[in-house]
């Protein structure tokens, strides 16, 4: 396991919570006309020497708008010492830090100023960083559960020990993680034309590494029945038939923040909306909580909250023999092999006969990778069949990066 501590600041905005509320797989159109656009705010300061940015845009107007920047204001973060820190503007509407003069404190309050350009002013709450307890250990078991349409599914499910936050505060969490792809049919031959069809001495593209972020809700009030700590708190379920995440060789980071009681509303009322399907962009049947507001005009909403919080964090791994041996139904790639002659069984073959280079380009342009080919040999017949499958199932790259990440340890 792999563990390491930081202390983070973070400013939620909309950017963010529409990644919460909505997937990554169906595309969302907002039902919505006539909205006044409302100030939306996303940043990230940590204690960590680093540059921390602050995207400031404005919420759509109506269907079809664009999220506009906005551009030209005046940021900055003050701390309870006096000490003010400047953002600059280093792309329309993204302000950056500089590392060598700010770097956040636990303990400190601190402030989040912004004023517009036509001299709007807006000012967060002044929040103060509580401290995290560490996460003591983080360990998977096999877990199963049943989707929406009643399917079941086998997979790891990740859970965490650690001590209760100090009193007063909750906890949130949230992961990243990472995964090692292998292609199922790497291709063996390259195509020149139909008298030069070479081996591949070392099929490239066969290895790649995925990334994801987690934007789901995970909230922890502290009760009277929690104890003096948290024993196997449940996070995070992968399903095993439903990605390739453990296929090769998984990596996950869970963080752990702790926040404050406001805030842990601000996030419930969040995953209240997520619940009944709604979305950020949809009329909220309730003034969602925020910490900023505009000075001069208590009434307006700002769409985010300026986050305070102290983070633990850990880190595993999960190898292809552990996930074996908890016995799990393997994800399938659903890689359709496609066996192709110009003069026999070429899809869609066209009425006029195309030769093997026209055919090999047909298909190409159609989304196939050549991986293999023979001869088909039988009394009185013989011709050549080439083996063809999707790009996604010969070339890593299309879904992945062929890049190890620079953490990364090979166990297998």
């Amino acid at each position: 396991m792999n563990k390491n501590t930081g202390i983070w600041i973070k400013l939620t905005g909309i950017p963010l919570l529409a990644l919460v509320l909505t997937t990554c797989i169906d595309p969302f159109i907002p039902q919505v006309k006539n909205f006044e656009p409302l100030l939306v705010v996303d940043a990230l300061i940590t204690n960590r020497n680093a540059t921390y940015y602050c995207t400031l845009s404005r919420s759509i107007k109506s269907l079809g708008d664009m999220p506009g920047k906005v551009k030209g204001a005046s940021v900055t973060v003050k701390n309870d010492l006096g000490a003010s820190f400047a953002f600059k503007e280093s792309s329309p509407g993204i302000y950056k830090s500089d590392s060598l003069e700010f770097k956040a404190e636990p303990g400190r309050t601190y402030t989040l100023h912004i004023v517009t350009k036509d001299g709007e002013v807006y000012e967060s709450d002044p929040a103060t960083m509580p401290e995290v307890p560490e996460i003591d250990s983080l360990y998977f078991g096999k877990d199963k559960i049943t989707d929406d349409e009643g399917v079941p599914h086998d997979g790891v499910r990740f859970y965490i020990d650690a001590d209760k936050p100090p009193k007063g505060t909750c906890l949130r969490w949230t992961f990243e993680e990472w995964w090692k792809t292998r292609v199922p049919y790497p291709p063996l031959f390259k195509f020149i034309d139909e008298f030069n069809i070479v081996p591949l001495e070392e099929p490239g593209n066969l290895v790649c590494w995925r990334n994801n972020k987690s934007y789901e809700i995970l909230t922890g009030e502290v009760t009277t029945d929690t104890g003096n700590e948290f024993k196997k708190k449940p996070l995070f379920f992968v399903a095993s038939d439903h990605a390739d995440r453990l296929m090769v060789q998984y990596y996950i980071k869970i963080r752990q923040y702790s926040i404050s009681k406001n805030e842990y509303q601000f996030w419930d009322q969040m995953e209240q909306i997520r619940r009944v399907g709604g979305d950020i962009f949809d009329r909220q049947p309730f003034q969602v909580i925020s910490n900023v507001h505009n000075t001069a005009h208590s009434g307006e909403q700002v769409l985010g909250y300026f986050q305070v919080s102290a983070v633990s964090e850990a880190a595993i791994y999960i190898t292809r023999r552990e996930v074996d041996s908890l016995k799990l139904e393997q994800f399938e790639y659903g890689c359709d092999v496609l066996y192709a002659n110009p003069n026999y069984d070429f899809p869609g073959k066209p009425e006029k006969p195309v030769s093997v280079t026209q055919m090999y380009h047909i298909l190409v342009d159609q989304g196939y990778v050549l991986v293999d080919y023979y001869h088909y040999d039988e009394p009185g017949l013989s011709y050549l069949v080439f083996v063809f499958v999707k790009n996604y199932c010969a070339d890593c790259t299309i879904t992945g990066n062929p890049k190890k990440p620079d953490f990364w340890v090979d166990w297998q």
